[in-house]
């Protein structure tokens, strides 16, 4: 199902996780709306999209996601939408899960997300136009997966990460 975006002239969008499947998708979407997207991903990607910045990022990596927030304000001048999109996951039991997999996933998937937020909020914040936070998860998150059990800790925190986000965003007259 299609939903119709408002027209996105002027606004600025950083998408992380945006070389393919949902990411790709929410990016392509965002620039038909004419909205700025500035791609996050292992690859750097730009998808082909006229005006698109790519930029190789791991979400992991602090610097790596002030670098593309840099970027997006420096070469646009403004920031106005976030994407929380990058994750990963592992299909397997979780007793079967090495440590090694469920920390990474903590590590791409929540922290990535509250990493995303605490660089680019600052930006939407001063901005004082108000700004909109996208976080992407699994639905392992709200309720489990019986074939993916070891992915609903790193979703819960996922989602558990957004919600104060926007709540203290929307304090900071951030949200419209």
């Amino acid at each position: 199902m299609a939903y119709e975006l408002n027209d996105l002239a002027g606004k600025v969008a950083a998408i992380t996780g945006a070389s393919t499947g949902i990411g790709a998708a929410l990016a392509k979407r965002l620039h038909e709306a004419s909205a700025k997207v500035v791609l996050a991903s292992r690859n750097g990607t730009d998808l082909g999209l006229d005006g698109a910045i790519g930029q190789s990022c791991d979400v992991r990596d602090v610097a790596q996601l002030e670098s593309l927030v840099d970027k997006a304000v420096s070469t646009f001048g403004r920031l106005d939408i976030l994407v929380a999109n990058a994750g990963v996951g592992h299909y397997s039991g979780f007793l079967d899960t090495p440590r090694e997999h469920v920390a990474e996933m903590m590590e791409t998937n929540a922290m990535g997300t509250i990493n995303l937020y605490r660089a680019g909020l600052p930006h939407i914040i001063k901005a004082g136009n108000g700004g909109d936070l996208i976080t992407v998860s699994s639905q392992a998150g709200l309720h489990g997966s019986p074939v993916r059990p070891s992915t609903a800790p790193a979703s819960s925190r996922r989602w558990g990460s957004s919600e104060p986000s926007m709540r203290n965003s929307a304090r900071l007259g951030s949200a419209p």
